[in-house]
Protein backbone atom coordinates (compact mmCIF):
# COMPACT_ATOMS: atom_id res chain seq x y z
CA UNK A 1 0.00 0.00 0.00
CA UNK A 2 1.63 3.23 -1.15
CA UNK A 3 0.32 6.78 -1.07
CA UNK A 4 1.42 10.32 -0.56
CA UNK A 5 -0.30 11.46 2.61
CA UNK A 6 -2.40 14.05 0.79
CA UNK A 7 -6.14 13.97 0.25
CA UNK A 8 -8.87 16.28 -1.01
CA UNK A 9 -12.12 16.28 0.93
CA UNK A 10 -15.57 17.46 -0.12
CA UNK A 11 -18.11 18.01 2.64
CA UNK A 12 -15.60 19.08 5.28
CA UNK A 13 -17.92 21.55 7.03
CA UNK A 14 -20.62 19.02 7.94
CA UNK A 15 -20.69 17.39 11.37
CA UNK A 16 -19.14 14.15 10.16
CA UNK A 17 -16.94 16.01 7.69
CA UNK A 18 -15.36 18.19 10.37
CA UNK A 19 -14.52 15.18 12.54
CA UNK A 20 -13.17 13.34 9.50
CA UNK A 21 -10.97 16.29 8.57
CA UNK A 22 -9.55 16.52 12.09
CA UNK A 23 -8.96 12.76 12.13
CA UNK A 24 -7.07 12.93 8.83
CA UNK A 25 -4.92 15.79 10.09
CA UNK A 26 -4.15 13.89 13.30
CA UNK A 27 -3.17 10.90 11.16
CA UNK A 28 -0.57 13.04 9.40
CA UNK A 29 -2.39 13.81 6.16
CA UNK A 30 -2.23 17.07 4.27
CA UNK A 31 -5.88 17.94 3.64
CA UNK A 32 -7.36 20.16 0.97
CA UNK A 33 -11.02 20.92 1.70
CA UNK A 34 -13.26 22.03 -1.17
CA UNK A 35 -16.01 24.31 0.17
CA UNK A 36 -18.58 26.76 -1.19
CA UNK A 37 -17.91 29.38 1.49
CA UNK A 38 -14.20 29.68 2.28
CA UNK A 39 -14.67 32.53 4.78
CA UNK A 40 -17.24 30.58 6.82
CA UNK A 41 -15.07 27.45 6.75
CA UNK A 42 -12.07 29.46 7.99
CA UNK A 43 -14.08 30.45 11.06
CA UNK A 44 -14.99 26.82 11.71
CA UNK A 45 -11.48 25.36 11.36
CA UNK A 46 -9.23 28.26 12.33
CA UNK A 47 -5.52 28.22 11.47
CA UNK A 48 -4.17 24.69 10.96
CA UNK A 49 -0.96 23.35 9.48
CA UNK A 50 -1.17 21.00 6.49
CA UNK A 51 -4.69 22.26 5.79
CA UNK A 52 -5.93 24.23 2.78
CA UNK A 53 -9.36 25.60 1.92
CA UNK A 54 -10.31 26.11 -1.72
CA UNK A 55 -13.53 27.20 -3.39
CA UNK A 56 -15.63 24.70 -5.29
CA UNK A 57 -19.35 24.28 -5.95
CA UNK A 58 -20.92 20.93 -6.86
CA UNK A 59 -23.22 22.68 -9.35
CA UNK A 60 -20.29 24.34 -11.16
CA UNK A 61 -17.92 21.95 -12.97
CA UNK A 62 -15.48 24.74 -13.84
CA UNK A 63 -14.94 25.55 -10.16
CA UNK A 64 -14.60 21.83 -9.40
CA UNK A 65 -12.01 21.38 -12.15
CA UNK A 66 -9.86 24.12 -10.61
CA UNK A 67 -10.32 22.81 -7.06
CA UNK A 68 -9.56 19.19 -7.98
CA UNK A 69 -6.75 19.92 -10.45
CA UNK A 70 -3.94 18.23 -8.49
CA UNK A 71 -6.04 15.66 -6.64
CA UNK A 72 -4.95 12.03 -6.50
CA UNK A 73 -7.09 10.86 -3.56
CA UNK A 74 -10.58 12.29 -3.13
CA UNK A 75 -12.95 11.71 -0.22
CA UNK A 76 -16.66 12.51 -0.63
CA UNK A 77 -18.67 13.29 2.48
CA UNK A 78 -21.83 14.41 0.67
CA UNK A 79 -25.40 14.52 1.92
CA UNK A 80 -28.83 14.31 0.31
CA UNK A 81 -31.98 15.20 2.25
CA UNK A 82 -35.10 14.99 0.10
CA UNK A 83 -38.27 12.93 -0.31
CA UNK A 84 -38.37 13.56 -4.08
CA UNK A 85 -36.48 10.99 -6.15
CA UNK A 86 -36.80 13.28 -9.19
CA UNK A 87 -35.30 16.34 -7.49
CA UNK A 88 -33.33 18.24 -10.20
CA UNK A 89 -30.05 18.29 -8.29
CA UNK A 90 -28.90 15.99 -5.52
CA UNK A 91 -25.36 16.21 -4.14
CA UNK A 92 -24.94 12.43 -4.14
CA UNK A 93 -26.17 12.00 -7.73
CA UNK A 94 -25.80 15.07 -9.98
CA UNK A 95 -23.03 16.31 -7.67
CA UNK A 96 -21.14 13.05 -8.13
CA UNK A 97 -21.69 13.26 -11.89
CA UNK A 98 -20.13 16.74 -11.93
CA UNK A 99 -17.19 15.57 -9.82
CA UNK A 100 -16.51 12.75 -12.28
CA UNK A 101 -16.53 15.28 -15.12
CA UNK A 102 -14.18 17.60 -13.23
CA UNK A 103 -11.47 15.25 -11.90
CA UNK A 104 -8.24 14.92 -13.84
CA UNK A 105 -8.36 11.33 -15.13
CA UNK A 106 -4.58 11.37 -15.58
CA UNK A 107 -3.98 12.12 -11.88
CA UNK A 108 -6.86 10.69 -9.85
CA UNK A 109 -5.95 7.38 -8.20
CA UNK A 110 -8.91 6.68 -5.92
CA UNK A 111 -12.26 8.10 -4.87
CA UNK A 112 -13.48 7.28 -1.36
CA UNK A 113 -17.01 7.98 -0.16
CA UNK A 114 -19.19 7.72 2.90
CA UNK A 115 -22.74 6.46 2.55
CA UNK A 116 -25.54 4.75 4.46
CA UNK A 117 -26.08 1.07 5.13
CA UNK A 118 -29.46 1.35 3.40
CA UNK A 119 -27.63 2.24 0.18
CA UNK A 120 -25.48 -0.87 0.57
CA UNK A 121 -28.36 -3.31 0.83
CA UNK A 122 -31.62 -2.32 -0.85
CA UNK A 123 -33.87 -4.94 0.77
CA UNK A 124 -33.10 -3.82 4.32
CA UNK A 125 -36.69 -2.52 4.56
CA UNK A 126 -39.89 -3.33 2.58
CA UNK A 127 -39.95 -1.60 -0.82
CA UNK A 128 -42.65 0.94 0.09
CA UNK A 129 -40.63 2.22 3.05
CA UNK A 130 -37.32 2.74 1.23
CA UNK A 131 -35.72 6.07 2.12
CA UNK A 132 -35.39 8.28 -1.00
CA UNK A 133 -31.86 9.55 -0.12
CA UNK A 134 -30.68 5.93 -0.15
CA UNK A 135 -32.06 5.44 -3.67
CA UNK A 136 -30.25 8.60 -4.81
CA UNK A 137 -27.05 7.38 -3.15
CA UNK A 138 -27.35 4.09 -5.01
CA UNK A 139 -27.53 6.02 -8.29
CA UNK A 140 -24.42 7.99 -7.35
CA UNK A 141 -22.58 4.82 -6.33
CA UNK A 142 -23.39 3.26 -9.69
CA UNK A 143 -21.78 6.29 -11.38
CA UNK A 144 -18.63 5.67 -9.34
CA UNK A 145 -18.63 1.99 -10.32
CA UNK A 146 -19.03 2.83 -13.99
CA UNK A 147 -16.39 5.58 -13.95
CA UNK A 148 -13.41 3.25 -14.15
CA UNK A 149 -11.76 5.13 -11.26
CA UNK A 150 -10.88 2.90 -8.27
CA UNK A 151 -13.38 3.68 -5.53
CA UNK A 152 -13.96 2.58 -1.95
CA UNK A 153 -16.69 3.38 0.53
CA UNK A 154 -14.47 3.83 3.58
CA UNK A 155 -11.49 5.98 4.52
CA UNK A 156 -8.17 5.89 6.41
CA UNK A 157 -7.12 2.25 5.95
CA UNK A 158 -8.52 2.27 2.42
CA UNK A 159 -6.51 5.20 1.05
CA UNK A 160 -4.15 3.86 -1.59
CA UNK A 161 -4.90 0.27 -0.53
CA UNK A 162 -5.38 -1.86 -3.70
CA UNK A 163 -7.22 -4.54 -1.70
CA UNK A 164 -10.07 -2.08 -1.20
CA UNK A 165 -10.42 -0.82 -4.78
CA UNK A 166 -13.91 -1.09 -6.26
CA UNK A 167 -15.44 -2.39 -3.05
CA UNK A 168 -18.30 -1.29 -0.81
CA UNK A 169 -17.78 -1.88 2.90
CA UNK A 170 -20.60 -1.94 5.45
CA UNK A 171 -19.23 -0.09 8.48
CA UNK A 172 -20.66 -1.58 11.66
CA UNK A 173 -19.52 -1.99 15.21
CA UNK A 174 -19.77 -5.28 17.05
CA UNK A 175 -22.47 -4.03 19.42
CA UNK A 176 -26.10 -3.81 18.33
CA UNK A 177 -28.06 -0.85 19.76
CA UNK A 178 -31.63 0.41 19.67
CA UNK A 179 -31.56 4.10 18.70
CA UNK A 180 -33.04 5.47 21.92
CA UNK A 181 -30.84 3.32 24.14
CA UNK A 182 -27.75 4.28 22.13
CA UNK A 183 -28.59 7.99 22.48
CA UNK A 184 -29.18 7.63 26.21
CA UNK A 185 -25.86 5.84 26.72
CA UNK A 186 -23.98 8.38 24.60
CA UNK A 187 -25.34 11.45 26.38
CA UNK A 188 -25.04 9.82 29.81
CA UNK A 189 -21.29 10.07 29.25
CA UNK A 190 -20.85 12.99 26.85
CA UNK A 191 -23.34 15.45 28.29
CA UNK A 192 -25.48 14.12 31.18
CA UNK A 193 -27.66 17.24 31.28
CA UNK A 194 -29.16 16.29 27.90
CA UNK A 195 -32.19 14.05 28.23
CA UNK A 196 -33.44 11.82 25.43
CA UNK A 197 -37.14 11.58 24.63
CA UNK A 198 -39.15 10.16 21.73
CA UNK A 199 -41.36 12.52 19.74
CA UNK A 200 -44.87 11.09 19.18
CA UNK A 201 -45.45 10.12 15.55
CA UNK A 202 -48.60 12.25 15.32
CA UNK A 203 -46.75 15.44 16.22
CA UNK A 204 -44.01 14.62 13.72
CA UNK A 205 -46.65 14.09 11.01
CA UNK A 206 -48.14 17.54 11.69
CA UNK A 207 -44.71 19.15 11.65
CA UNK A 208 -43.96 17.42 8.34
CA UNK A 209 -47.04 19.07 6.79
CA UNK A 210 -45.82 22.50 7.84
CA UNK A 211 -42.09 22.24 7.24
CA UNK A 212 -40.22 20.83 4.24
CA UNK A 213 -37.22 19.71 6.28
CA UNK A 214 -39.44 17.88 8.76
CA UNK A 215 -40.99 16.02 5.83
CA UNK A 216 -37.60 14.36 5.33
CA UNK A 217 -37.36 13.62 9.06
CA UNK A 218 -40.80 11.98 8.92
CA UNK A 219 -39.71 9.83 5.97
CA UNK A 220 -36.60 8.86 7.91
CA UNK A 221 -38.71 7.94 10.96
CA UNK A 222 -40.94 5.72 8.84
CA UNK A 223 -37.89 4.11 7.23
CA UNK A 224 -36.16 3.28 10.52
CA UNK A 225 -39.41 2.04 12.05
CA UNK A 226 -39.29 -0.84 9.55
CA UNK A 227 -35.50 -1.11 9.46
CA UNK A 228 -33.98 -4.39 10.58
CA UNK A 229 -30.20 -4.12 10.47
CA UNK A 230 -28.23 -7.25 9.72
CA UNK A 231 -24.63 -7.69 10.80
CA UNK A 232 -22.80 -7.58 7.46
CA UNK A 233 -19.35 -6.19 8.24
CA UNK A 234 -17.49 -9.42 8.99
CA UNK A 235 -18.69 -11.41 5.98
CA UNK A 236 -18.10 -8.41 3.68
CA UNK A 237 -14.44 -8.27 4.71
CA UNK A 238 -14.67 -4.93 6.49
CA UNK A 239 -12.71 -6.08 9.50
CA UNK A 240 -10.21 -8.15 7.53
CA UNK A 241 -9.37 -5.39 5.03
CA UNK A 242 -9.82 -2.25 7.12
CA UNK A 243 -9.35 -3.36 10.71
CA UNK A 244 -11.71 -4.04 13.58
CA UNK A 245 -13.56 -1.28 15.47
CA UNK A 246 -11.29 0.32 18.07
CA UNK A 247 -13.90 2.11 20.18
CA UNK A 248 -17.17 1.02 21.75
CA UNK A 249 -20.06 3.50 21.98
CA UNK A 250 -19.03 4.28 25.56
CA UNK A 251 -15.38 4.79 24.59
CA UNK A 252 -16.35 6.98 21.62
CA UNK A 253 -18.45 9.23 23.86
CA UNK A 254 -15.54 9.51 26.29
CA UNK A 255 -13.17 10.33 23.42
CA UNK A 256 -15.41 13.11 22.05
CA UNK A 257 -15.92 14.55 25.52
CA UNK A 258 -12.16 14.71 26.07
CA UNK A 259 -11.61 16.26 22.61
CA UNK A 260 -14.28 18.89 23.27
CA UNK A 261 -12.73 19.72 26.66
CA UNK A 262 -9.32 20.24 25.01
CA UNK A 263 -10.76 22.59 22.38
CA UNK A 264 -12.38 24.70 25.11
Amino acid sequence: MTTKKEITLMGATGKIGMLTTLHLLQAGYRVKAVVRNVEKAEKSFGERSNFELVYGDLTDTDSLSKALKDTEYLYLNLSTMTTDLKVPFANEREGVANILKAVDRERIKQILAISGLGAFKKDIVPEKYIFVPNLIRMQGHEMLRQSGIPYTRQLINAIGNPKTFNKDYPIQGKEGWVHKEAAEEFFRIYSPEIKVSVMPGGILSIMALLNKQMKVVKAMERYFKHYREEFLAEDAGTYADLGEPRLSLKEYAEYLKAENAQRQ
